[in-house]
């Protein structure tokens, strides 16, 4: 079961193995999950969710989350997305969602209008990153 912290630490790896620059934000703290910078200098933010709880005194620790709680989680990453890509200062700024694989029927579902609006979805699992 991966946590939003290990598909944030996974991503923020995959993205330096290929030379980029990476800011990331834990669970404990606020702010834009993950921050990439190519060597060109392109921006991109990245909101994250996991499949389980990253808090070991939350009930569903080490439990995968359910269907409307997925649900939950993929409706809450493209309202904090829609809202960072509306902010003037972020003009210029890519902007994507990581998920593990089991948020994938969701997502799926809408894929035309996230690749219309310009939101690149990642899928992180132990076995490597897939996109949308």
């Amino acid at each position: 079961m991966l946590t939003e912290n290990d598909i944030v630490d996974l991503l923020g790896a995959y993205f330096e193995a290929k030379g980029c620059k990476i800011k990331k934000v834990t669970t404990k703290q606020h702010g834009i999950d993950l921050e990439i910078t190519t060597s060109d200098g392109q921006k991109t933010y990245i909101e994250a969710k996991g499949e389980t709880s990253a808090n070991e005194k939350s009930k569903r620790y080490s439990k995968p989350f359910t269907k409307n709680q997925r649900w939950t989680h993929v409706s809450v990453a493209l309202m904090k997305t829609f809202v960072l890509m509306c902010k003037p200062e972020h003009s210029g700024i890519r902007f994507g969602i990581a998920l593990p694989e089991n948020h994938r029927d969701l997502t799926e579902k809408i894929s035309l209008i996230i690749k219309k609006v310009g939101i690149d979805i990642y899928f992180v699992s132990r076995e490597g990153i897939t996109t949308l």
